[in-house]
């Protein structure tokens, strides 16, 4: 697992914020859990400049981690709420994935399960997490504060 900081600048991370308020307001998909987004935001986006800088970022640093040249297949936004039920999963036919923390993220990172047990990342707003997409893995229940998070899938680009 690598761990990257400072992604985005405040002005930007408040503007994202936003961003991922309006999309899960207006267009949240039923097919996931409560409180996450559609799976194509880096498309639907491609023309915002925060998501975009925060998509070309998130890219070169699973290319430096991963040593192979990457493309984005899948992008979504992620809000933790009081009555938010995430489930441990996986990401299959993906190469890799990372997750940016946004938000009330701090101490309240990805779980990952290991060995039948279960450890939560500690890690702090405005940091990205690459990580192997076959670990199972969990948004960790509400603490108190929603938490945001934008997640997204790598594929080995021909």
């Amino acid at each position: 697992m690598i761990t990257i900081n400072n992604i985005l600048s405040i002005e930007h991370r408040t503007s994202l914020k936003n961003i991922i308020d309006e999309e899960i307001k207006n267009n949240l998909c039923d097919a996931v859990p409560l409180y996450q987004s559609f799976n194509y935001m880096h498309i639907k986006y491609k023309n915002d400049a925060i998501i975009n800088n925060l998509s070309i970022k998130a890219l070169k640093e699973a290319e430096l981690a991963t040593n192979q040249k990457l493309s984005i297949l899948n992008c979504w936004f992620n809000i933790s709420k009081k009555d938010s039920d995430y489930k441990f999963h996986n990401h299959r036919n993906v190469y890799t994935t990372c997750v940016y923390f946004l938000e009330n993220c701090e101490n309240n990172g990805t779980i990952f399960q290991i060995d039948n047990s279960n450890l939560q990342l500690m890690c702090k707003d405005d940091t990205i997490i690459i990580f192997n997409p076959e670990i199972l893995h969990s948004i960790p229940k509400w603490n108190g504060k929603d938490r945001y998070s934008v997640a997204i899938d790598f594929r080995l680009r021909n």
